[in-house]
C-alpha cells in the first residue's frame, strides 16, 4: 500500500471515530506493506487528473495507478469505475 494511500486509511478511521494509530498494526497484521512514492510517482499523479476527473478519482488514487504504470505491476482495486478509464495496467479486481 502506498503511503498516500495509507493516509486516506487514517483519514477515514478518524472521520468515523476510530483510532487512527490502530491502521497500520491492523494492515500489516492482513499482510500488507507500505512504499514511499517518489517524484516520478507523484508527477504522474498528478498529470492523470485530467483524464480521471470525470470518474472523481482522488489524489491518494491516482498515486496508486501511477505507480502500477510506472512499475508495469498489477493493480488491486475493488473501485468498478476504473474499468472504465482505459488504464494501461493489468487492472485486478478484488470483488
Amino acid at each position: 500500500m502506498l503511503s498516500a494511500n495509507y493516509a486516506e486509511v487514517v483519514q477515514r478511521a478518524r472521520r468515523y471515530g476510530g483510532d487512527g494509530d490502530l491502521c497500520a498494526p491492523a494492515l500489516r497484521g492482513e499482510g500488507l506493506t507500505f512504499v514511499d512514492t517518489d517524484m516520478a510517482t507523484a508527477h504522474l499523479a498528478g498529470e492523470l487528473e485530467t483524464s480521471t476527473r470525470a470518474r472523481g478519482v482522488s489524489l491518494a488514487d491516482r498515486f496508486c495507478i501511477a505507480f502500477a504504470m510506472l512499475r508495469q505491476c498489477p493493480l488491486l482495486t475493488a473501485d468498478r469505475p476504473w474499468k472504465e478509464l482505459g488504464l494501461p495496467v493489468d487492472l485486478r479486481m478484488l470483488r
